[in-house]
């Protein structure tokens, strides 16, 4: 980059006055001093919104977790199908291909991971289940962050 000095110094033997490359240096100056400040203030913006997006990107994970309530119509090897909006009368006398074709309200293919043990839950049990993403599909899909069995 140019010092500023080699500039006026070249400019002064070309025959300019000294008051002229004075009021010069000092426009220049102040200009360059005026870009600084913006920048500065442009980078503190940057960064300010920066930190703002990411602490909200933080709660915003926090706030997704989601949960279903409903009875356990079907069990596999590693998944129950939780369907909420029916009663446990409804479990015991239709299959699950007829509730979910117009007696439930909501149906979930639960995937359970292994520190859930699904081996432990029954079909007719009422369960709650916390879940961050679903696939929109009908049955919906969702891995299992936390179950609870509830008892009535």
């Amino acid at each position: 980059m140019w010092n500023i000095n080699i500039i006026f110094a070249t400019f002064y033997t070309l025959g300019s006055s000294k008051k002229r490359l004075h009021r010069l240096k000092s426009t220049i100056t102040k200009e360059v001093s005026q870009m600084k400040h913006g920048l500065f203030l442009l980078l503190l913006i940057i960064t300010s919104v920066s930190i703002i997006a990411c602490s909200n990107d933080v709660s915003s994970s926090e706030e997704s977790t989601m949960s279903e309530e409903g009875y356990i119509v079907s069990k596999d090897k590693d998944r129950i199908l939780v369907i909420g909006g029916i009663s446990l009368e409804d479990v015991q006398s239709y299959s699950p291909e007829d509730i979910l074709n117009g007696k439930g309200s909501s149906a979930v293919w639960f995937y359970i991971p292994d520190d859930l043990q699904v081996g432990d839950l029954q079909v007719g049990q009422k369960v709650k289940v916390w879940f961050s993403e679903m696939a929109e599909s009908y049955p919906g899909q969702a891995t299992a962050q936390k179950l609870i069995v509830i008892n009535e």
